[in-house]
């Protein structure tokens, strides 16, 4: 009977586990479902966020912060702030204006930033120096011919095509620069100082905006520009597309010239919509061009990737554009030509 009922209570005790094995796995498999849900929820969520966000804005914004907070941070060192005093604000204008959105932008204000400031505070100081020499009677009229005379060249200057496309923010940092420096040093008796921090921290802010542009998530004109005339590319050819189909088609959307299309605006039509792109990119693909000529070269190329052929190619295709856009005329025009007849 002893073993009889020993036996008796190991059955039931194995019974127990098998019932509370099947228990767990039952809560189990409601864990897994309900983390299986959570999980594709929360995909759902991100495919959306992917969307909507523009990644390389935040990218962008995100250098920017940091590129300030390095700045700051560099400045406002005990030793650097005594000697430079109130003029360390200097660098922080310099990241807020010459930060852009490409790698090639951020290397044209950049350096052309630098260079105006280096020239201008060189100059400043030459003319300061010769009105000391000149005596304090004639000063006043020599300053006031030394501004008169660099801002009637530097202003010429910015009307020249090949200035104006690529060096006109350095101009108008050496004139305002040299204005700077020469008036200052007439009412301060030794302006090296002044000079001497203008430039530091230009020369700081100009320094980690340019590192943080091209080392951490760079943008890069050049492949701005590659991406733009690929878009235009297969924009051009859709259109064209849609063309022949709605005129050999026989469909007929409108007997009318929309009054978007005849002012230039954005509207649902596909093939409106496709050659529209590549009319109005002129202005993009020549300011991507110019950044990409600063950038550092790369990729295959090398040295002698053809940006400029890449500007041609898109004039060839504003030209196309131009052709399809006349199609289109044709397509929403009320008379139509009957391109078939029966014998």
């Amino acid at each position: 009977m002893g073993r009889k009922d020993a036996a008796t209570s190991v059955d039931q005790h194995l019974a127990k586990e098998e019932i509370l094995a099947g228990d767990g796995g039952g809560v189990g498999a409601s864990h897994l479902k309900v983390t299986g849900c959570l999980l594709q929820r929360m995909g759902w969520w991100w495919n959306k966020i992917k969307v909507a966000v523009d990644w390389r804005s935040v990218a962008h914004a995100s250098k920017v912060g940091l590129t300030l907070a390095l700045v700051s941070l560099s400045v406002l060192l005990q030793d650097v702030f005594d000697k430079l005093g109130p003029n360390s604000v200097w660098a922080i204008l310099t990241v807020v204006i010459i930060f852009e959105y490409t790698v090639g932008a951020t290397l044209s204000k950049g350096l052309n930033r630098g260079l105006g400031t280096i020239l201008a505070t060189s100059l400043g100081l030459f003319v300061d120096y010769m009105a000391n020499y000149i005596g304090a009677s004639l000063e006043p009229f020599f300053v006031g011919f030394s501004v008169f005379v660099v801002g009637m060249m530097t202003t010429y200057i910015r009307f020249v095509p090949s200035m104006k496309a690529k060096y006109d923010y350095g101009v108008v940092v050496f004139l305002l620069t040299f204005c700077l420096v020469v008036i200052s040093g007439y009412k301060v008796s030794d302006n090296i100082d002044v000079v001497f921090d203008r430039i530091v921290t230009v020369m700081v802010g100009v320094t980690i905006c340019l590192l943080v542009s091209i080392f951490i998530f760079p943008i890069w004109a050049g492949d701005d520009l590659q991406d733009l005339v690929t878009k235009n590319f297969e924009g051009l050819a859709d259109s064209l597309e849609e063309c022949l189909k709605e005129y050999f088609g026989g469909v007929r959307k409108s007997c009318s010239v929309p009054s978007k299309i005849c002012k230039d605006q954005p509207f649902d039509d596909k093939i409106y919509k496709g050659y529209r792109g590549v009319l109005i990119s002129k202005q993009t693909e020549e300011s991507l061009a110019i950044f990409a000529s600063w950038e550092p070269r790369r990729g295959r190329c090398g040295c002698t990737y053809p940006w400029k052929a890449l500007v041609e190619l898109g004039a060839v295709l504003r030209h196309c554009a131009y052709a399809v856009s006349a199609l289109h005329g044709c397509v929403l025009s009320e008379i139509q030509v009957h391109f078939m007849y029966s014998p």
